[in-house]
């Protein structure tokens, strides 16, 4: 049989459409090269080749690597060319994911992807200036972009950027000395007790009752009372524990708290513990048309079928309550602040109501609920002046 005639271009490296690769076959090895590329999280095209004895097999090695490299597996940083937006990403799957929320790293994908992407994102990350980053603030400031979102969206760019100085990649932060405007916070609603009571009031016969009581008796964050279940009160102890909370976002329902001090047990009152024996009645016998059996593991607010209830939904329920009352609202958390102006005001010391609230430092509750008073003034230096005299 006449051996077959060699290809004369065997030897020559053959180019094929652009990203398509090229192949080249190699005399000596009896082999074929193929040289082709792929772009890594940082978006830096990087390029590669393989050998096999058969096209097959090279498309085969050429796939699983660009999955590899798409990946980031086997690469270090490329810190010539790595781009902001680059680095912003690999920085989010590197450093946010494994220690922030679920919400949190959603957050933070949407300010990176509305407010750091773009022309800025595609500045190689050694050439970024301070100069530039202010003009780019300036200009989502005067597109409308909210104070509060161009103040956030400056926080996780420094911080990002103060990880790449740690990693040594970067000699100084940019993001650190601009000039912002000030963000001014929502100033919260504290209601009257005349005005809780006509709420919850409004809200007896309502589904979501128990809610309202959570909120405005413990003061509870809404992802803590929506996340709540029925094994964290010992009611016989008269305590409720607050362990985890609602998720947003994520396969998993219930997740950890805000913060460390965000776990907490708190007392309940009297007039609590029979809304929440009287809550639980109601939610076995609703429950039971559904053919379904109460446990300690539903939520104490719960649907017909004993599933969590949605933040947006609790939401929208409380702003029709709210309503209702002819009162206005900034959201769930004006029962939380209500709460603790009214314990405050009642003679609740600091250190107790921050434990209570669950706040991170003490210095954030003084600062909120601890009002200065002339009355409280006046009162103190009447009670010096009755020590300093009697110890003449």
């Amino acid at each position: 049989m006449a051996k077959k005639k060699p290809d004369p271009d065997q030897g020559k490296e053959k180019r094929r459409g652009h990203g398509e690769g090229s192949w080249q076959y190699l005399d000596d090895l009896e082999k074929w090269k193929f040289r082709v590329s792929a772009k890594d999280p940082d978006g830096v095209t990087r390029r590669f080749s393989v050998t096999a004895a058969t096209k097959t097999e090279c498309r085969e090695l050429a796939k699983a690597r660009a999955e590899q490299i798409e990946k980031g597996i086997g690469l270090n940083i490329d810190t010539k060319n790595i781009t902001l937006s680059g680095y912003l990403m690999r920085w989010l799957q590197d450093y946010v994911v494994p220690s922030k929320s679920v919400s949190t790293q959603k957050a933070y994908r949407a300010i990176i992807k509305n407010c750091l992407a773009g022309k800025i994102g595609g500045i190689q990350l050694r050439n970024l200036q301070r100069p530039a980053l202010q003009r780019h603030f300036n200009e989502l400031a005067k597109k409308g972009k909210a104070t509060a979102t161009v103040s956030l969206a400056q926080k996780v760019l420094h911080s990002c950027l103060k990880q790449a100085l740690d990693d040594r990649i970067i000699g100084l932060n940019p993001a650190s000395g601009l000039r912002l405007a000030p963000v001014v916070n929502k100033e919260r609603v504290a209601y009257s007790a005349q005005e809780v009571k006509e709420i919850l009031r409004l809200a007896a016969n309502h589904p979501c009752r128990i809610g309202f009581y959570l909120l405005f008796f413990l003061g509870l964050r809404g992802s803590e009372m929506l996340g709540l279940r029925g094994k964290y009160i010992d009611l016989q102890k008269g305590e409720i524990q607050i362990v985890e909370q609602l998720n947003r976002n994520g396969p998993e329902v219930y997740g950890p708290l805000k913060t460390k001090s965000s776990k907490r047990t708190l007392p309940i009152s009297p007039e609590l513990a029979a809304e929440i024996k009287a809550s639980r009645v109601r939610q076995k016998e609703e429950l039971l048309k559904a053919g379904i059996a109460w446990t300690e593991e539903m939520p104490v607010l719960s649907d017909a079928v004993g599933q969590p209830i949605k933040h947006a939904v609790f939401r929208d329920e409380y702003q029709g309550i709210i309503s209702d009352a002819g009162l206005t609202s900034t959201g769930t958390h004006d029962a939380r602040h209500t709460c603790f102006t009214i314990l405050a005001a009642n003679g609740m010391d600091p250190k107790t109501l921050s434990r209570f609230a669950g706040h991170a430092n003490v210095a954030f509750t003084l600062n909120v609920y601890c009002k200065p008073s002339a009355a409280n003034a006046l009162a103190g230096v009447k009670a010096l002046d009755g020590i300093l005299c009697s110890a003449k």
